[in-house]
């Protein structure tokens, strides 16, 4: 079934889950593709991740740090079972599992149950060194065949397989080194290790059908299955045998799953919750003395996605000068005035805190109509033509502004309304030329730039260029922090798309616990949850 996701910053339903594989029409939905917008939904319930017990209290109150933490999530866990998990609310799977690798909080790579990785020399086989002397919580070591077995159950699951397309085969040698063999290099293995798809369950749960919904990991705490209540509250208590259970200050963690915003703000309000997304009038009722409040870093990316670049439907779209004059033709600083102080302009469809970024590249296509205008008439549309595009819930608020700054280049924008169910199925089966929907930013570079280069719902006409498909080999065989930054070059000068504006989500927690945003938002499963993990 298709995820539906909510927003808590515009009191709706805004996202669709893409990462969820089988629509409700029961078309397949590639997983490759990524969030299609788990956007300001899973996202801003997901700032809970990342929240951190102070080991003693916030100087401004003399409350003491607190032993249990207590937060809201949009959803419940579709299944704990490894291999089907489906986006958006993973933060209570990785609160139980432990993954293969993990991350700073700036987005590198940092032991997980592998504690060292190395690729051979054309970067097509990894071979992890695992941890040695984990136990999970049910008394099974963690050696190599369990994390084996959990990778393989993950690259073969009906909602990951996708997610590890790459990974041909996985083995463990020994019982203390797995191997990964890969069909090609792909510079996305690594990080994606660091979230839900590098999870590692009891091998003797594996194919159970207990695993969907009484888990047995090795992370940092465990399911208390008598005071949780499925679809509506998961309790987890510290696991003290955890191999870096010193970062985790929380004795206990309770999961709300709370789909209504003001349901639960007034559950942070009342004191029942300890953190929660708000609005800018929601914070403005909150005491200083009581409640921090602040945004997280980038975490959205809203675009308008130029998928016909081939002009299969649409002809004028081949043709790259339409393409930059559509680029042209937006006042991205307006665009931020429809969510202000959460939207903010940016013309590339990276992460600004990451590698590829290039704040060089941002005045490539400046606030420009009459230089548009041209650029139409050079390209031989001095008058213009029509576009169809659907409108979701998720477009709506924006639609006015798109449809005015495309009539000011002779453009004529005409809207169909599509339930937001139903848009993923439309647009894989190449309905639309172009597109506007907010996406989830993923773990990396690599990740969010192939979800737009491969097949799937940013690329349904499978556009590609042979020199793009060299500088994408180039970086997914290359080890440099910088890699695809000439990917995302090229999709820039090319106009590949055209990115509008990012978004930065809102939270407040009380004053007796810290939150430390992460420079780079994780795919909405932030792989380690509170604090650093260990090097």
């Amino acid at each position: 079934m298709a995820q539906i996701c909510y927003n808590y910053m515009t009191s709706r339903v805004y996202a669709f889950g893409v990462d969820c594989v089988y629509h409700d029409k029961g078309v397949k939905v590639p997983s490759r593709t990524r969030n299609l917008a788990a956007g300001l939904a899973a996202l801003a319930t997901s700032a809970a991740l990342l929240l951190s017990g102070c080991s003693s209290p916030a100087p401004q109150t003399s409350e003491e740090a607190p032993t249990t933490l207590r937060v809201p999530v949009t959803s419940a866990p579709n299944s704990f079972a490894i291999g089907y998990n489906q986006g958006g609310q993973n933060i209570i799977q990785l609160s139980v599992f432990d993954t293969v690798l993990s991350m700073q909080k700036d987005g590198s790579i940092a032991p997980g149950l592998a504690t060292k990785w190395e690729y051979n020399e054309d970067r097509t086989k990894l071979t992890l060194d695992i941890r040695q002397g984990s136990k999970f919580s049910n008394g099974e070591p963690v050696d190599a065949a369990a994390v084996a077995k959990s990778l393989e159950a993950a690259r073969t699951g009906p909602t990951q397989s996708n997610e590890l397309a790459t990974m041909s085969s996985v083995a463990a040698p020994d019982a203390k080194t797995v191997v990964i063999s890969l069909s090609q290099p792909d510079a996305s293995v690594l990080p994606r290790l660091a979230t839900i798809n590098g999870a590692v369950a009891a091998p003797s749960t594996i194919g159970s059908p207990d695993a969907a919904t009484k888990p047995v990991g090795s992370g940092p705490y465990v399911l208390d299955q008598e005071r949780s209540q499925s679809g509506s509250k998961y309790v987890v208590a510290k696991n003290k045998d955890y191999w870096r259970a010193g970062d985790y200050p929380f004795e206990t963690i309770e999961y709300s799953v709370i789909a209504d915003p003001t349901a639960a703000f007034n559950g942070l309000r009342s004191g029942q919750l300890d953190f929660a997304p708000v609005t800018a009038d929601q914070a403005k009722q909150l005491p200083s003395s009581q409640f921090a409040m602040g945004s997280d870093n980038p975490t959205v990316i809203g675009a308008l996605w130029i998928v016909d670049r081939e002009g299969t439907i649409l002809p004028p779209l081949a043709n790259i000068k339409v393409r930059q004059a559509i680029n042209m033709a937006f006042d991205r600083n307006s665009m931020e005035k429809v969510a202000p102080g959460v939207a903010h302009g940016i013309n590339q469809a990276v992460n600004p805190a990451g590698k590829a970024y290039s704040k060089d590249l941002e005045s490539t296509y400046s606030y420009n109509l009459e230089e548009a205008r041209k650029l139409m008439a050079e390209a031989g549309f001095k008058d213009g033509f029509a576009v169809t595009m659907p409108s979701t819930i998720a477009s709506q608020q924006y639609e006015p502004v798109i449809t005015q700054s495309l009539k000011d280049i002779g453009i004529t924008v005409n809207w169909e309304v599509v339930p937001i169910t139903d848009v993923v199925a439309k647009i894989l089966s190449k309905t639309y030329p172009m597109f506007y929907f907010p996406n989830a930013w993923g773990a990396s570079d690599a990740q969010d730039l192939q979800a737009i280069t491969n097949y799937g719902v940013f690329n349904p006409f499978t556009t590609t260029t042979p020199e793009l498909t060299k500088l994408l080999s180039e970086a997914n065989a290359s080890d440099k922090a910088d890699s695809f930054a000439p990917v995302n070059r090229y999709l820039v000068e090319n106009a590949w798309n055209a990115p509008l504006q990012y978004m930065t989500l809102p939270w407040a927690h009380k004053t007796s616990i810290s939150y430390s945003p992460p420079a780079i938002y994780r795919d909405q499963n932030a792989p380690w949850v509170w604090g650093l993990p260990a090097k």
